[in-house]
């Protein structure tokens, strides 16, 4: 088993770096068209890239790695975009409830959206026929006395379908991994659901009736705060000016990241490994020509990678702004970017409005 999840990691880490380079790409002349004829069509490949996106998260829940990077999220605009996937083109009918006002949520945004798409998954596959899926999500607050979660502010997603239900004694057990009734399912979606519910401080719990359906039911720690879903207007590329340097030896995230740079006013300069990267920062600092910023992979295959060669470059220069990106990892680096001496996190696949929005709030502080 240990083999095999890290199969499935580095599987997924050589994906998202794949891609880095279709959405870093896609996203580029998005921008670039400005609504033009192509502009559906760029949108459209753009969604199922993120829908090829799910699949690594799914991945990396099944290597155990893929350390939570969590900031808060809208989830009306989340629950919304999955419903939306997880129904086209299917027989069932479906009923979106969200309730008016629903709260945030601070977590991975990529890992809560595949947990709840396992469920949607599943219930579509419980009505072959047909039937009614619903979605469903209102703001709720528990008291002390609990057994199960904590008091506090979450928001309850519920699941329903009007399926062929679980027996009695399978539906204890639906959460194990690699325990299905289906023909040609592995068992691992709601194993996973459940895995990252918990990593969380969330719950997740099924009931069902026989000929009659079946509901799970998410409990997620809130923020108590409602924030609205970005839009075009909300996520407007500021440019800048000055030099980056990239820690990056896979080329295609190269050409992807030094096109999105320059586009964005800055010049850029790319290292293959972290000691050559130490190398050319302090010539440039030494000159008086220190970088803008420094973005710096994590995994660098038989060299130094970002997580030494961030904490040496901070301990010779600790005014430097250092970003850590990755496609994956077992370490706590990205999710908890700021212990390690990082500024900020980018994780992979990044588009070029994400990469904007990096640099730009950096600057600004």
């Amino acid at each position: 088993m240990e083999s095999l999840g890290a199969l499935a990691g580095g599987i997924a880490h050589d994906f998202n770096n794949m891609l880095t380079g279709i959405m870093a790409n896609l996203s580029l002349l998005s921008a670039r068209s400005g609504g033009g004829e192509n502009a559906d069509i760029i949108r459209d490949t753009l969604e199922a890239a993120r829908s090829a996106q799910l699949l690594t998260t799914h991945l990396l829940a099944f290597s155990k790695g893929g350390k939570p990077v969590k900031k808060e999220f809208s989830m009306e605009k989340s629950l919304a975009d999955i419903f939306t996937l997880a129904t086209r083109g299917t027989k069932a009918a479906h009923d979106l409830r969200l309730s008016e006002g629903l709260w945030s949520v601070e977590g991975d945004e990529g890992q809560i959206k595949q947990s709840i798409n396992n469920l949607l998954v599943n219930a579509l596959q419980a009505m072959p026929s047909g039937g009614t899926l619903t979605l469903a999500a209102e703001n709720t607050e528990l008291t002390a006395g609990g057994a199960v979660l904590p008091p506090g502010k979450y928001v309850r997603v519920t699941v329903a379908d009007t399926g062929i239900g679980i027996p009695k004694d399978y539906l204890a057990r639906v959460f194990e991994p690699y325990f299905t009734t289906k023909t040609q399912g592995h068992g691992l979606g709601l194993s996973m659901t459940w895995s990252v519910v918990k990593n969380h401080g969330g719950h997740v719990e099924a009931s069902s009736e026989p000929g009659k359906g079946t509901q799970f039911e998410v409990l997620l720690p809130a923020t108590g705060r409602n924030i609205k879903p970005e839009t075009a207007r909300d996520r407007e590329i500021v440019k800048g000016a000055g030099r980056i340097l990239m820690l990056e030896d896979e080329h295609i995230v190269i050409r992807a990241a030094r096109r999105m740079i320059s586009e964005l006013g800055y010049e850029c300069e790319v290292t293959e490994d972290g000691a050559e990267t130490l190398k050319r920062y302090d010539a440039e600092a030494a000159a008086g020509r220190p970088f803008t910023a420094v973005i710096m992979d994590l995994t660098i295959p038989g060299g130094m990678g970002g997580k030494e060669a961030g904490a040496e470059l901070r301990r010779r220069h600790p005014e430097a702004v250092i970003i850590v990106s990755s496609g994956y990892s077992d370490e706590p680096v990205m999710a908890d970017f700021k212990s390690f001496g990082f500024d900020a996190v980018l994780p992979k696949p990044y588009r070029y409005e994400d990469l904007a929005e990096t640099l730009s709030r950096l600057a600004r502080k």
